[in-house]
């Protein structure tokens, strides 16, 4: 089946269900037309917090998700090339609902070192770092994606944190990369605004970095005891074990991971994780950590999740309990309230795309440079599994 996509339009496509769509069909973005609730200025927000404590799964009301938007609207910019953010903020849906951020650093290059964004965002006087996530085909960053051996967190840059914490290696690593430039930004901007607010966010890969971004820039900025940190991360794997979770928990309270119905991601690693050293075993339970918002099938319900990882129903862990059960393409949204779509091909990462005949060609592409001996026949497998 064929069907003609106008360029930059975004469609949701059924399964088995034939679209017919006029070409040349203009799509008329509002800007600003998402009224974004804002939180007080010494960083509360009973969004967060309502979430925290509760101990069965909760529905979350559409007011809640119009507040979480906004970072998922970062975490959509970090997919745009470095010119689209910086020095002009001109980054799609992102920069015409957030006309007034005002960005200041991207760095990485996309694959040995994931990209990332600064900025500060005088009308919620809150400084922004976004990480961006894993498009399939930048093959330097999925190898970083499935580097599942643990270690753990560097003490100079994880302060007093108590023993027995392991995380994702390449996670870990690729955090490590971008660590120090992030800080330096990140303080120079709170001397420069006298903000007292850090938002972190992230999809994917970039949802990994943002939780251990978090968790660094808590650490670090201890000297400034006014200053909160509030992260939001969408389709993030599990990123370290029991401790990990339980000491992310006790340090970063305003925090919340959404995921989709049937995602993949957040699946991996699987919660129990076996691996060779040489003739030693290592056993890793990874453990998701609190703040599980989960979108159920279709869309338009979203329920908050207690505890960590539980699979209860409606939560992911039950949606997804092993890698077959789940989908990639899922992965990439919509998210709700307003329908985000993630990564490269909603970006302008791709290239004009007129029909899903053009996408597969341009997969196959792709695919045929990838070395034979990479192990991803798995990957892909699911990746182009049945929508």
């Amino acid at each position: 089946m064929e069907v003609d996509i106008p360029k930059n339009m975004e469609v949701d496509i059924p399964r088995n269900m034939e679209v017919d769509i006029p070409k040349n069909m203009e799509v008329d973005i509002p800007k600003n037309d998402v009224d974004i609730p804002r939180s007080s200025k010494n960083g509360s927000d009973g969004y967060f917090d309502t979430f925290n404590e509760i101990t069965s799964v909760t529905p979350v009301p559409a007011e809640a998700m119009r507040r979480f938007e906004v970072f998922g609207l970062f975490a959509k910019a970090a997919y745009c090339s470095p010119d689209m953010i910086f020095p002009v903020w001109k980054c799609g849906i992102s920069s015409e609902k957030i006309p007034t951020f005002k960005p200041s650093m991207v760095g990485g290059d996309g694959g040995e070192v994931q990209r990332f964004f600064t900025g500060h965002w005088p009308d919620e006087e809150a400084i922004i770092v976004s990480h961006q996530g894993t498009d399939p085909f930048e093959f330097e960053a999925l190898v970083t994606d499935l580097k599942f051996t643990p270690k753990p967190l560097d003490p100079k840059l994880f302060p007093g944190l108590p023993k027995g914490i392991l995380v994702h290696h390449g996670f870990s690593d690729a955090h490590k990369r971008t660590a120090k430039d992030v800080l330096g930004e990140v303080k120079r901007l709170l001397q420069k605004t006298k903000y007292k607010k850090v938002y972190i966010t992230g999809h994917s890969l970039g949802g990994a970095l943002a939780s251990l971004e978090a968790l660094f820039l808590t650490l670090q900025l201890k000297d400034h005891p006014d200053v909160s940190i509030k992260a939001v991360t969408y389709g993030m794997p599990r990123v370290g074990n029991q401790q990990f979770a339980d000491t992310f928990d006790k340090l970063v309270p305003n925090y919340k991971r959404i995921n989709r119905h049937r995602d993949l991601i957040p699946a991996l690693p699987p919660r129990s994780f076996h691996h060779m050293a040489g003739p030693i075993q290592i056993d890793v339970d990874f453990v998701h950590m609190k703040g599980e918002i989960h979108i159920l099938e279709g869309g338009d319900r979203v329920v908050a999740c207690p505890g960590q990882d539980l699979a209860m129903q409606d939560c992911h862990a039950n949606d997804v309990p092993g890698i077959l059960d789940g989908n990639l393409f899922h992965h990439l949204g919509p998210y709700p309230p307003s329908g985000i779509r993630m990564g490269g091909p909603f970006c302008g990462l791709w290239p004009p795309i007129e029909s899903l005949r053009d996408a597969g060609l341009w997969v196959a592409e792709k695919l045929a440079d990838v070395p034979h001996d990479t192990h991803l026949s798995t990957f892909m497998q699911h990746f182009f599994g049945s929508f």
